[in-house]
């Protein structure tokens, strides 16, 4: 995992800063950096919105940025806490994924290699995040599995609203629940932890 999150990281510097090198620009440093900066959260989904009329390239210029954006940081989600074991902490990971988010983007903006855009961030956060919740989701079956009976892993489920809730066990350890009679005006919550052994 080591390896490849460190291919990971190669590529997303290309992607981010490297690409960016050589490229000229026909205006000031004070006027790229007003030009190629937004504090406006999804001002380009107003945009896009607004726009009366949207041809092909801007339609596909859209997806491919909202997409990219989103998909950029999904594998950083995926692998970092895999191999670091302190950021598997929530706040942790988040703080930190939002440090290096603001270093490209600044370092983007300053060495005239892209834009700084509070959009990007947002979409890059987003999307690792969703990488963090499968990898903690993994983690945690992983980790649980170990303590659990004949393999598996545990879960706890959360059941609102129930008049009665009949549970059996069965031979192989798990437990199946037959639910009837939902009060949708109650709000209790009835929580279980069960086990679903490996097939």
């Amino acid at each position: 995992l080591i390896i490849v999150f460190a291919l990971y990281c190669a590529a997303l510097a290309y992607l981010t800063l490297l690409k960016g090198i050589g490229a000229t620009f026909d205006m000031t440093y004070a006027e790229y950096i007003k030009a190629n900066s937004n504090v406006i959260p999804f001002f380009s989904f107003y945009v896009f919105i607004t726009t009366p009329y949207k041809s092909a390239v801007v339609v596909k210029y859209f997806i491919i940025n909202l997409a990219g954006n989103l998909l950029l940081f999904l594998p950083w989600g995926l692998l970092l806490p895999s191999i670091a074991g302190k950021l598997r902490s929530f706040g942790r990971f988040f703080v930190f994924t939002s440090i290096v988010i603001v270093i490209i983007e600044l370092l983007q903006l300053f060495l005239m290699l892209g834009s700084a855009d509070i959009e990007d961030y947002l979409l890059n956060i987003i999307g690792a995040v969703t990488g963090f919740s499968f990898t903690e989701s993994s983690i945690f079956c992983t980790d649980r599995s170990k303590k659990a009976p004949r393999g598996g892993c545990f879960f706890h489920v959360s059941i609102p609203a129930l008049r009665s809730v009949s549970a059996l066990s069965s031979e192989n350890g798990t437990i199946s629940c037959g639910v009837s009679g939902c009060s949708p005006r109650s709000f209790s919550i009835h929580t279980m932890s069960y086990h679903v052994p490996n097939l």
